[in-house]
């Protein structure tokens, strides 16, 4: 159906809006290719719609959170576990010597001394992977 598509309207570019003489055709969809970005994209826009229902903070208000954290060491209870998750990475990865300690207990835990990765808002499978991390923890 999609490739059907394509070389329809391939066909209607290059022979409506192609200027006489120009066999080059300037038409960029390129039929799957181009599905899969749109795909990817549209799944992005989903995962952050879901993020958001999940009341999760941006990275704005992360890098805030993580400079009150320094100054008072207390979390505040209205964040969702999702937004807990996100500020720990981020205020281990802030600093050398926390990422020391953070290895340091991994390794009396007998865990593997990986740090959580921060999710980030351009790729969607980053808070996947941030969670994964976090899991892995946990268990």
């Amino acid at each position: 159906m999609a490739r059907i598509l394509s070389s329809m309207l391939q066909a209607d570019f290059d022979t409506e809006i192609l200027p006489q003489g120009n066999t080059r055709p300037v038409m960029r969809y390129q039929g799957e290719a181009s599905f899969v970005r749109c795909l990817a994209h549209i799944l992005n826009l989903i995962v952050k719609e879901f993020l958001v229902t999940l009341r999760a903070s941006n990275t704005a208000t992360d890098y805030r959170i993580v400079e009150d954290l320094q100054n008072n060491l207390s979390l505040a209870e209205s964040h969702s576990a999702f937004s807990r998750i996100r500020i720990l990475a981020l205020y281990v990865s802030a600093s050398t010597e926390r990422k020391k300690e953070w290895r340091d207990l991994c390794q009396l835990k007998g865990m593997d001394a990986k740090l959580i990765q921060y999710d980030v808002e351009t790729r969607w499978n980053s808070a996947y992977r941030m969670l994964n991390d976090a899991w892995k923890v946990c268990i």
